[in-house]
């Protein structure tokens, strides 16, 4: 017997009528680019859009909207993409790839690497570099504490 498909608690539908990447994976390419976009849990969620409501202004700021856009669902996209990789490494065996966590990464490193070009033109100034390696590091464990 089957077992059975996990439910997404927050919408409480089955993982297959939405568009994220569960094993086996499929040959639907547009999982890729749609799976950043879908989250499983409300906290997930909460948090990669701190993360977005942080960073992404800054990025359009200095790159504006339609290159920002770009980035944002490239990141995703790659993210998505490594994510049924590496589970095939270190996970234990079922894959779900759902959330923005990619995306949020995405942002957090071109926002400091814009920021910090800035910096050095800038000359020495003072700049916190501690909510920056928060949040990095916030976004990185994410996926080791979701469950």
């Amino acid at each position: 017997m089957a077992a059975p498909m996990p439910i997404l608690p927050i919408s409480g539908m089955p993982i297959t009528s939405r568009p994220a990447i569960a094993a086996p994976i499929t040959d639907a390419t547009w999982h890729y680019l749609a799976a950043p976009f879908v989250y499983d849990q409300l906290g997930y969620l909460f948090v990669i859009g701190m993360a977005m409501a942080l960073f992404v202004p800054g990025l359009e700021e200095r790159l504006g909207p339609i290159a920002t856009a770009l980035l944002l669902v490239a990141c995703g996209a790659l993210g998505a993409l490594a994510a049924p990789q590496l589970d095939d490494l270190f996970g234990d065996g079922f894959t779900l790839v759902a959330g923005g966590n990619g995306l949020a990464l995405g942002a957090v490193g071109a926002w400091f690497v814009l920021r910090r070009d800035e910096a050095h033109e800038e000359g020495p100034g003072e700049f916190d570099w501690i909510p920056v390696t928060v949040a990095a590091c916030v976004l990185l464990l994410l996926p080791l504490v979701d469950k």
